[in-house]
């Protein structure tokens, strides 16, 4: 978690220092965008516990929030959930995945 702050305070305190060196004057927050988004694929492996050998289409929902600093950089999170039913029976694996953002 440490790392984390780190990273983001460090990722902060640069976005403020090159939009300060801009030629023109502008805010620093420009706004945010983001949204839910369903997804699907394919997943195949083998879950050694139980000797099991998973394979199927998987079918989720997740989603993404942004927040416009200067005019190219912003920085955000997202995150998804995946479901692999099988066997028939109501049997199914969830899984999630998610982070942190910074794109320019």
């Amino acid at each position: 978690m440490k790392k984390i702050a780190t990273v983001l305070s460090t990722l902060l305190i640069l976005t403020i220092t090159f939009t300060g060196f801009a030629q023109e004057k502008r805010r620093v927050f420009q706004g945010f965008d983001g949204g839910m988004m369903i997804h699907a694929g394919y997943l195949q492996g083998h879950i050694p516990s139980i000797q099991y050998q998973a394979k199927g289409a998987t079918f989720g929902l997740g989603g993404v929030a942004r927040a416009h600093l200067g005019k190219h950089w912003m920085i955000g999170g997202e995150g998804y959930v995946s479901t692999l039913r099988q066997m028939k029976n109501g049997s199914y694996i969830k899984y999630g995945w998610g982070g942190f953002l910074g794109e320019f």
